[in-house]
Order: structure tokens, then sequence, then C-alpha cells
């Protein structure tokens, strides 16, 4: 025998011994993947310290806090009576044991000793909860996805999971919230349903439908896109008569599986009984009648006269036809009492114009998906052509089809949706390297190893070409998520919202933490702060004053109220709805708004401020002013879509270029007399102050003046009516001696 023919001889066989033990090094690797995922979510803390990020976390700790101090059934109590929860939505205060889904907040509560073993604050413990959901997903989508297809799918998926840029979305430490935590559990729950239709003995079966019903029950406790969920397997429901005909354990495993599922849901404290018979509960009992429907044409058609001549799946077809047309009906005379947001994200327009609002609402482009999930969304793609063709051989496939249809309908129609997305992405996309690894198997000649040592034979067929082909593709996909998880690492060392300004930006500004400060300690105890919903949250969680809106957003007439003051010219209106419809108190009631500022020093003793203009957001300011146009949309002050005459578009040249730049018509003088445009005004006129000013900059001597640099135009300072500047607080983002970029937060008392 020849060298090379010994070599490959030699290799083979090390392959052959790695394959005999695959379940134990694929677990060692994805046990690795795993760690990995929690590590890159927590470069931040490294960085940082521990830190909330975002908004919503401040109040899942605040709950979570409560929890621990007062045992988990002290959820139940966190209702509007109670004081501690009258510092939110002033002066109602919040219901929030019956408004949101307490089950991460209650997992946190409860395993927070062991946190306490290793010296841990329930801030922390919370904050290090998002990495631990992150190594989890990793972990269930490998579980998942073997138990669909094999091992090496199975690792690809939870690699893809563990380092794509979309999987830290809500699963970097600090951001604690809902739809970040709930991901496990999904996965999860897509595992025991997997179980439950595979599974052919009795009692196990019995078992994985329980569990998995309980399992989808409980995202109902986790997060209000348990809609999602139920559509996802309503839909699945339907359609899986068509991959697979009806069998009578099925039929009893689907109902069993229903039932248990809606009463978990139906004891979720923000669940009602309308959310069943209404609302996306019956998603799933449709899906239950479909299937029951199909069962009994399966059984009965060819014994009724007028059905003889047709095949019962014809039948089954133009019945989903009919279900369809139900279903649109349904919706145009919105009979599903389903929330706003459910029908917005599954593609269905809203003139809401708060809904339209939110950030996280707005659509995402397709290079938007490419960036935070391209790996994952491109295997998808191809997975919803070889799912189709494989489901017939294996009928499961049809869920995961409808998982990954949904999931490209929603990625594009709201950002907010990233991380279920993401998630769904990692395991659809993961299924189809299945085509890839059986290939890889089939040209070592691993399957054939079996029985040719049966045989009592060595002799291997092996194919070097395919060999060649099928493990490019393999590495191909892992550089990529290699490539993409350059990206993820970078982003998973950028500060906390509230270090960076409120403005995300990818350095540490101290605005906010100042401010914060402050109004902790001087401010009296019973102050209500009147700022845009966003930081509803911060300040309550961080000072005890008490705000009138918060992320919650569940009070819409009172975010209209706050819109209508923030957006007023008439300080009679300010004062009434302020202090006879919000009932803040006469002499501790305070308006705060904030925005990035640019400061340039035209001669030795003048310096110009105006709102930073950027050719890339394509507007003036990057926090509150942008966000107004919302503010006088909520308001009724302009329509949906419109924004004069308020704002208007101007184009300011760069090197060579014009672009257009939208922003605040300065020059308007009912933009100037308009209570948060006024305000900044006032404020950079006051930015010489040293008795007002705190923060980093305080080298703006001199005259100031307020340029509105997109027009070049000075606006005039005019003095206040009914409000008094309080502080000023500042923090540079960049400054040499003729300029100075700064994030400014502006505190004024009003009455």
């Amino acid at each position: 025998m020849s060298k090379s023919q010994k070599s490959v001889k030699t290799g083979a066989s090390f392959i052959e011994k790695l394959y005999s033990h695959k379940t134990l090094i694929s677990l060692a690797i994805v046990i690795a993947i795993s760690a990995a995922a929690f590590y890159i979510r927590m470069l931040r803390v490294f960085k940082y310290g521990y830190m909330l990020d975002e908004a919503d976390p401040f109040i899942a700790y605040y709950a979570t806090n409560y929890m621990v101090q007062h045992g988990i059934s002290s959820w139940y109590s966190l209702t509007q009576s109670n004081p501690a929860m009258q510092i939110f939505w002033y002066p109602w205060g919040r219901d929030l044991a019956y408004s949101d889904y307490p089950l991460f907040m209650m997992l946190a509560a409860l395993t927070y000793p062991i946190g306490k073993l290793f010296g841990l604050s329930v801030m922390q413990w919370v904050v290090i909860q998002p990495p631990i959901a992150g190594a989890l997903i990793a972990l269930f989508s490998y579980l998942l996805v073997r138990e669909v297809t094999g091992e090496m799918a199975g690792i690809i998926s939870a690699f893809m999971a563990a380092v794509l840029p979309g999987m830290l979305d809500r699963t970097i430490a600090g951001f604690f919230v809902k739809l970040g935590m709930v991901q496990p559990l999904i996965v999860l729950a897509f595992l025991f349903l997997v179980l439950m239709f595979k599974e052919g003995e009795l009692k196990r079966k019995i078992i994985y439908t329980i569990t998995s019903g309980v399992l989808v029950g409980l995202v109902a406790w986790d997060w209000g896109g348990y809609q999602v969920v139920d559509l996802v397997i309503g839909t699945f429901l339907v359609f899986y008569p068509l991959a697979k005909e009806p069998e009578i354990r099925e039929f009893y495993s689907i109902w069993l599986f229903t039932a248990v599922t809606l009463i978990v849901q139906l004891l979720s404290p923000p669940v009602g009984l309308m959310s069943i018979i209404k609302g996306s509960g019956l998603f799933i009992i449709g899906g239950g009648i479909a299937y029951t429907f199909s069962f009994l044409l399966l059984r009965y058609s060819k014994k009724i006269a007028l059905l003889k001549k047709y095949s019962w799946r014809k039948i089954y077809s133009g019945f989903l036809v009919f279900l369809a047309v139900v279903a649109v009906i349904m919706l145009y005379f919105n009979f599903f009492n389903i929330s706003g947001r459910a029908y917005y994200f599954i593609g269905l327009n809203t003139n809401n114009a708060l809904v339209a609002s939110v950030s996280e609402h707005q659509e995402m482009t397709l290079s938007g998906l490419i960036s935070e999930v391209g790996l994952s969304f491109i295997l998808t793609v191809f997975y919803i052509v070889y799912g189709l063709f494989q489901s017939r051989k294996q009928p499961l496939h049809m869920f995961f089809i409808v998982l990954a249809v949904y999931s490209i309908i929603m990625g594009f129609k709201a950002s907010y949706l990233l991380m279920f997305v993401a998630t769904s992405f990692s395991i659809t996309g993961g299924i189809v390297v299945n085509l890839i690894s059986d290939n890889l198997v089939k040209a070592f000649g691993l399957k054939e190893l079996k029985v040719e040592r049966k045989k009592k034979s060595q002799k291997v067929n092996r194919d070097s070409i395919g060999i060649t082909i099928w493990s490019a593709a393999l590495i191909v996909i892992v550089v990529i998520g290699f490539i993409q998880m350059s990206t993820t690492i970078a982003y998973a060392q950028t500060p906390p919202l509230i270090l960076s300004g409120g403005i995300g930006m990818a350095r540490e500004n101290d605005a906010w933490i100042y401010t914060l400060d402050y109004i902790k300690n001087d401010t009296p105890a019973n102050s209500v702060i009147l700022t845009w919903w966003d930081y509803g949250y911060w300040i309550p969680v961080m000072t005890g004053r008490a705000t009138v809106a918060d992320g919650a957003t569940i009070n819409q007439t009172q975010i209209q109220l706050l819109a209508t003051i923030l957006t007023s010219d008439n300080i009679s209106e300010i004062d009434n709805i302020a202090f006879n419809e919000l009932r803040t108190p006469q002499n501790a009631t305070y308006v705060l708004t904030f925005d990035v500022f640019e400061a340039y020093k035209q001669s030795s003793n003048t310096w110009v401020v105006g709102p930073y203009t950027s050719i890339y957001s394509g507007s003036e300011g990057l926090a509150d002013i942008p966000k107004s146009i919302w503010m006088l949309r909520i308001a009724d002050r302009v329509n949906l879509t419109g924004y004069s005459p308020y704002f208007a578009v101007t184009t300011i040249p760069y090197q060579g270029s014009y672009y257009p730049v939208i922003g605040p018509n300065w020059t308007n003088p009912l933009v100037q007399s308009t209570l948060i445009y006024k305000m900044m005004i006032d404020g950079v006129y006051m930015l010489n102050n040293t008795d007002i000013v705190a923060g980093t900059v305080n080298n703006l001597t001199g005259n100031v003046e307020f340029m509105d640099y997109a027009t070049g135009n000075i606006i005039p300072y005019h003095p206040l009516d009914g409000l008094q500047p309080v502080k000023i607080i500042t923090d540079s983002i960049y400054s040499n001696n003729t300029t100075n970029i700064f994030v400014a937060v502006f505190l004024y008392k009003l009455g």
C-alpha cells in the first residue's frame, strides 16, 4: 500500500471515528457556542458595568425588585391603588399587574437567590438575564433543529442564534424585556410541538402534547406577541392535512393541545376571556376546526353522494378558500379582539398616529434586514423552496414553512419584531443546512458504513468531488457567520442608551446621568415631570419622581394631552391641561426636553448654537426635535402624514452635493411660540448663564445666539411666559476651541 493510500485510509478512519461519536461531539460544540453567545452579550458589562439599556427594562427591573422584596405574589398588588405605582401615569397610577406580562420578571425574582450567592444586586442579576436567554436560545435552537433534521443543521442553527447581529436585539446585557426573554420559551414550545406530532407511542405523545400546550400557553404570560405564535400554529394546523392525511391520534392530540394552551393563556393576568373567544385563541381553535373538517372528509366524503366524485383534498382546498374569505370579512369588520399592534405586524396598515410614531414599528428595508440577519434570511428563503419539496416526505416542514413566511412579512413590517424574526430565521435557515450535511455524509460514504460493517466489509464508496463541493458550501456559511459576528461584537460593546446621551450613539455621554441625579436630589419629592413618553420609565425608577406617560403607551388619551402640552403655543392651554386635567402640583411641575446641539465660535465674543443637522438622518436634531413631528400628529395639529407649517424641508450642501434635511421652520412665529421649540430657543440663549447650566459645556462665554444651521438664520430671543429655566444639563460629544457638539437637557418649571 502506497503512502498516499495509507493517508487517505487514515483520514477516512479518523472521520469515521468522529462520526460514530457525533452526538457527543455536537453537544460539546453547542455548549461552547452557547457559552460564546453568553460572553458576547456580556461584553457591554465588562466595558461599562452593570447598567440597564433602553427604556422598558427599567419598569421590568422595578417590578422584579418589588417582588424580591415582597414575594412573587406581590405582583398582583402592583395596581393603581399601590403607592409604588402612583409615580407612573400620574395622577392615576398604573395597573401593572393586569396590563403587563409577568413571567420573565417572576422568574428573575425567583432565581435571584442564585445571583445573591454570587454577590450580585437585583439590578445586576436583571442585567445578566438577557445574555442567559441568548445562550438558551442557541441551545434550544440546536435541540429543535436536530429533532427535525440532524446534528449539523442543529449546530449551524445554534451558531447563527449566537452570533448574528439581529440576535442581540433584545438579548444584550441590560436589555431585560419581554421580547428577548420569551424567545427561549418559544423555541422550547416549538420543540415539544414537533415531538408531539412525531411521537407514535401514546403515553409519550400525551406528555408531549400537554407540555407543548403549557409552554405555548406560557408565552401569553411573557409577551403580547403570543398572538403571533397562535397565528403561526393555527395556520399550520389549517395546512397540515394537505401534507399528511389526518389521523385519529393527531385529532385528539390537537384538541388536547388546544384546550391546555387556551386554559394556560386564560390564566395570564393581562389576557381576558375575549382574547380566547374573539382574539388570537380563535387562530388555534380555527386550526383545530379545520383539521377536524379534513378528518371527517377523509372518513366520510366517499359515503356522501354529493361528495363522491371529488377527492377529499379538493373539497378541503375549497373549504380553505371559504375560510380565507370569512377571515378577510371578519378582519374588515374588526371582529377579532386583537391589538392594533398585532394587525400592523401582520401587514395591515394603521391610521393610529401613536402606533405609527413608535420607532420600533417602522418598516425595515431589505438592506437593513440583510445587515442584521443576512445569513439566516438567505438560508430561510432557500428553505421555503426546500421545505415545500420535503413536506410530503416529512409533513412537519409545513410548520416551519408557515413560520418562515410569517417571519419574512413581519421582518419587513416592524423592526420591533427583529428578535422574534431573527430567532425564527436561525431555526428555518438551520434546517435547510440539512441538505448540505446529508449530501456531505453521503459523499463521505458514512451512511453506508453501518451496512458494510454488518457485512464485515470495510469497503465504503467516497465521492471526492461531492466532499469538496459540500464542504465548501458549509465553510462558506460559517465564514459568512463569522463576518457578521464582527458587527455583533462591535454592537455588544456600545454603551447603553442612558449612557450615550439618550440618542444611542457609540460613545459615552453623561447628560442623562447628570439629569437624573439632579432631579433625584434637587427637586421636591412630589414633583411631576412632563416629558415625552420615551423617558417616562427612567425618571420614576431612577429618581422616584412621577411622569404622566411612559413606554407602555397604555393610555392614548393621556399621551395626546401630553403631546398637546408640548406642541401648544398657548400658556393658558398648557396650564389648564397640566394643573386641571392632569392635576400636577402647582409648585412642582416641570417640563423636560432634550436634543443634540452644535456650537460654533463666530467671533472672539460670540457663539452661535443650533440643533445638530445630520445629512445621514436627514433631520435637524437627533432626539426630541424629530420626535416632535409625531407629537404634532398625535395632538392633531397636523394630519398623520403632514408636518407643515411647523416643519420644512431644506437642502444643505456637503462636499459638492446637496442633501434634503427636515427640521422646524424656526423663522415661523408659530414655531417660535410652540412650547417644545421655544424652550430650546430660550435654553440656547441661557447657555452662557453659569447659574443655570451644568455639565461639561462651560466654555460658551460672551454672546450666544440661536442659529438654524439648515437655513443660516439667527432666531431672536423671546422671553418665556409661564415657565422658568431651572437647569440646563450638558455633556460634550466633541469639542475644540471653536466647535462644541453636545447633548443638552432643558428642565423648566411650569407656573
